[in-house]
């Protein structure tokens, strides 16, 4: 009988605990990342075109509370000029900037770009 009562028991320290996380994340700060408002294409040589065919590259990148990209580095690559011709491309976008509570915030992301979507 008290291994039962113990059970209940926990159970609803457990659910009370859920809840109270809850409500203290629902009530804090609202945070809205980074969106992408001007891409530029990469512009890839012939001999990229063919290699890197249907690669993910993927890249982090700070976007300060200004929009303009800083920090632009390649988390997964596909070969040196690919890469490059990313970096450059991502360097020229602009971004409207991430919020916290409605005022603009520096955020690092990281974005994808799609190989075959840039021919």
């Amino acid at each position: 009988m008290q291994r039962t009562s113990l059970k209940y028991c926990l159970v609803a320290m457990l659910l009370i605990g859920l809840s109270c996380s809850l409500i203290l994340f629902a009530q804090g700060p609202q945070t809205t990342p980074p969106r992408a408002i001007h891409t530029v294409d990469p512009k890839y040589s012939a001999d990229a075109l063919q290699v890197a065919k249907d690669k993910v590259i993927l890249v982090m990148v700070t976007v300060p509370a200004d929009g303009i990209p800083t920090n632009v580095k390649i988390a997964k690559g596909v070969r040196p000029d690919v890469d490059n011709a990313v970096v450059d491309a991502v360097q020229k976008w602009r971004f409207e900037p991430a919020t916290r509570d409605g005022k603009p915030v520096e955020a690092t992301i990281t974005v994808q770009v799609d190989f075959h979507t840039h021919r």
